[in-house]
């Protein structure tokens, strides 16, 4: 079950234990403290914040104890491109085999939060029982280098968006999308969803609104995110977009 929190509610649930493990975990402050405060230097910015499967003890007195194994810190730093929001965000998993943390750098299509990655640099993770401190410093980075990542998204989504396609031209990309993602974390999903996003005269990503075939390379690249949005999956999102960009730029 997904669902939306305030970054304090985070902050101040209750330490994760997963049942048979040997595994101690650390609080939510542990993993998410640092990467908040770095955060809260930024005028203006806000959080958007997901967890998922919380696991629920009540005490006999009837208070309820909540752990959330899974959560997702998003920093929202504005509109620093028209129509794009610029984030950074951190996210954990606890009850994997190999627990892992993750940091990404991207941005958010501002009408659906579709989240968009060019650049494999700006997804970094770690067994979380690792070194994890890497990946708070690879988040300061990401906060301290944004205006940078603002030139090379704008690069990389020009070139899609001006990349037009024929109906043979998209037929054959699907296809090759669909032989490719199966290799990756990606699979093909959210490749067969965007596909009736495509040909759906009632989505936004329709490629034939005026009776006539228009379609560029972005608009299949967001017709894929727009699936992974709808999956709710917080913890494998900036991967699969990330091995997204690597088959529609290449």
């Amino acid at each position: 079950m997904i669902k939306d929190l305030m970054i304090d509610e985070v902050l101040e649930s209750k330490i994760y234990v997963k049942d048979g493990s040997a595994v101690s975990f650390k609080s939510p402050k542990d993993y998410l403290g640092d990467f908040v405060g770095e955060g809260g230097k930024i005028e203006g910015l806000s959080w958007r914040v997901k967890v998922a499967d919380p696991v629920v003890n009540e005490e006999t007195s009837g208070a309820r104890n909540i752990a959330y194994p899974r959560v997702m810190a998003e920093a929202d730093l504005g509109e620093l491109i028209p129509n794009f929001r610029a984030v950074v965000g951190l996210i954990y998993a606890l009850d994997l085999q190999k627990p892992v943390i993750k940091c990404y750098s991207g941005f958010n299509v501002s009408s659906c939060i579709n989240l968009s990655i060019f650049n494999a640099d700006n997804v970094f993770q770690q067994e979380l029982l690792g070194d994890y401190e890497k990946v708070i410093s690879t988040a300061r980075n990401y906060f301290q280098e944004k205006e940078k990542d603002v030139i090379d998204f704008k690069e990389k989504f020009n070139k899609l968006q001006t990349s037009f396609l024929t109906e043979p031209q998209l037929n054959e990309l699907l296809g090759r999308m669909l032989r490719e993602s199966h290799k990756t974390r990606l699979g093909t999903t959210p490749i067969l969803g965007a596909a009736k996003l495509l040909d759906d005269n009632a989505s936004s990503y329709y490629v034939k609104p005026n009776g006539k075939f228009t379609c560029n390379r972005f608009n299949v690249y967001n017709a894929v995110t727009q699936i992974l949005t709808n999956s709710n999956d917080i913890v494998d999102r900036p991967n699969k977009t990330i091995q997204l960009a690597k088959l529609i730029m290449n």
